[in-house]
């Protein structure tokens, strides 16, 4: 083994124990119901990535599958414009007969007053998640299933212990980092249902149903991590910029296919606000080598380290990667990013008529 495979490789397992820390945190304080359904699938990325890292099957059954799924989900909205805007109408298709059977009587099924998306939000209406995603991303078949408390009861079993497992083991040969906690035992507090086969004052933007609900899910996932993920740290945690570049990353990606449908369909009846400059303007903040880094934990052999920043934060990744960049000046970058991307997404609602109601 030469000097730097063994840099590479004590950097990755290093980087694997601060996720470890900061997740594990997150499972000693947080209870909230709807914040360990938002934040699920970055515990699902941290598992499956630790997996294919450290070539191990720890997770059992059927969970193993739906975790790589969940995982895999993180992107789904990247896919080429039209698969996922299939995607998103064969959900919400289901989603709106589930809650359709829900009613008592059967003449009232023709009746279109049920509600088939759910949204969560916090203090100044901001919107942080919506039943639709997260059961898409959870791969939650049938919200009423008997058995579905008993399902997540396990998911959230056995991705907890692994998590404690890897803390555990790596800490018998390496001194885990301090983590800086902010605040502690989040609540979701607001929310407030619809029926999308109804119009809505919350919708300003004439385009088809699915694009707005893929809008939504995005503008959900970036404020997610920007009001109530980062909230619960200090900045400079690792682990919360991992998952803010990712969520910024697939947020860009998927308004890039979706501007590339309609710029190459021109008979397409989706008419969206101009976004290229701000596309334009996230493609240096996105290189491969870095997003592989973010997606995986395996540094072997990409080039990415150097003896020269191993004294920064993430062993000097962003500075090998972004020769103009600072850690902290690339965080600042994409923060700023992350808010534009966010202030595009919130030009096709109006949230000011919202009526919210409290979580009990």
């Amino acid at each position: 083994m030469n000097d730097i495979s063994g840099i590479e490789k004590y950097c990755t397992i290093r980087l694997i124990q601060e996720d470890a820390e900061a997740i594990y945190s997150l499972l000693q304080s947080e209870r909230d119901p709807i914040f360990s359904e938002c934040v699920m699938p970055y515990y699902a990325l941290f598992v499956q990535s630790c997996e294919e890292y450290m070539k191990t099957n720890a997770i059992e059954g059927s969970v193993a599958k739906r975790i790589k799924d969940i995982r895999n989900n993180i992107k789904a909205y990247a896919d080429r414009a039209g698969r996922t805007t299939r995607r998103i109408a064969d959900v919400d298709q289901k989603q709106d007969f589930q809650f359709r059977e829900q009613l008592r009587f059967n003449f009232m099924k023709k009746w279109n007053i049920h509600y088939n998306l759910g949204t969560f939000w916090v203090q100044d209406k901001k919107i942080v998640g919506n039943t639709q995603m997260l059961n898409d991303v959870l791969r939650i078949e049938d919200i009423f299933a008997p058995n579905r408390g008993e399902m997540e009861l396990e998911l959230g079993r056995q991705i907890g212990s692994y998590v404690a497992s890897v803390r555990n083991g790596l800490a018998v040969n390496i001194s885990p980092p301090e983590i800086c906690r902010k605040n502690h035992a989040v609540k979701i507090p607001f929310y407030c249902d619809f029926n999308t086969n109804r119009k809505s004052k919350m919708i300003k933007h004439d385009i088809p149903k699915e694009i707005n609900i893929l809008l939504l899910h995005l503008l959900c996932s970036l404020n997610f991590v920007r009001y109530v993920l980062s909230g619960l740290f200090y900045p400079g945690n690792t682990w919360v910029f991992r998952i803010q570049y990712i969520t910024t990353y697939y947020a860009f990606y998927a308004l890039s296919k979706l501007n590339n449908h309609v710029q190459n369909n021109h008979d397409s009846d989706i008419d969206i606000f101009s976004v290229e400059s701000l596309l334009d303007e996230g493609k240096v903040l996105f290189v491969t080598d870095f997003r592989n880094c973010m997606m995986h934990y395996d540094l072997h052999g990409y080039g990415v380290l150097t003896a020269e920043h191993l004294n920064k934060s993430l062993f000097g990744l962003i500075e090998n990667c972004f020769p103009d960049y600072s850690y902290e000046s690339y965080s600042i970058q994409l923060e700023t990013y992350r808010d534009k991307l966010c202030a595009y997404l919130e030009q096709y609602f109006d949230f000011s008529g919202v009526a919210l109601k409290e979580n009990t």
